[in-house]
């Protein structure tokens, strides 16, 4: 389920923990330039996030992501707050027993598939 910031702009997953805002860009379309202008748009909304995640599908659209993010100028002030991950590294690392929406309105369990 997106979130809408007060730029207008929606963030496909935000997550809060221990009062640290997180938004989650999912990067599975190409062309991944535009997750570029998404995260920046992500950057200057409000409340703007401790951290930004972008989550790619493989290696090489996590190696092309990373070379976007070096390359853009906007990002130079903000870059130590992006992180790029593997979709599966990054559902690992945030194993929870919430159930979420998806930003398609799925369910997604994030749990340990014993405990469902």
């Amino acid at each position: 389920m997106e979130s809408f910031l007060s730029n207008g702009k929606a963030v496909d997953l935000v997550l809060r923990k221990d009062g640290e805002v997180t938004f989650v860009e999912i990067a599975i379309s190409p062309p991944l330039e535009k997750e570029i202008k998404n995260i920046i748009k992500d950057l200057q909304g409000h409340p703007p996030p401790d951290r930004l995640v972008l989550v790619a599908r493989d290696g090489k659209s996590k190696t092309k992501l990373m070379q976007l993010v070096e390359a853009d100028d906007k990002l130079e002030p903000l870059r130590q707050k992006i992180e790029i991950t593997l979709a599966g590294s990054f559902f690992k690392a945030n194993r929870t027993d919430e159930t979420i929406l998806t930003r398609r309105g799925r369910t997604a369990h994030l749990g340990n598939e014993s405990d469902r």
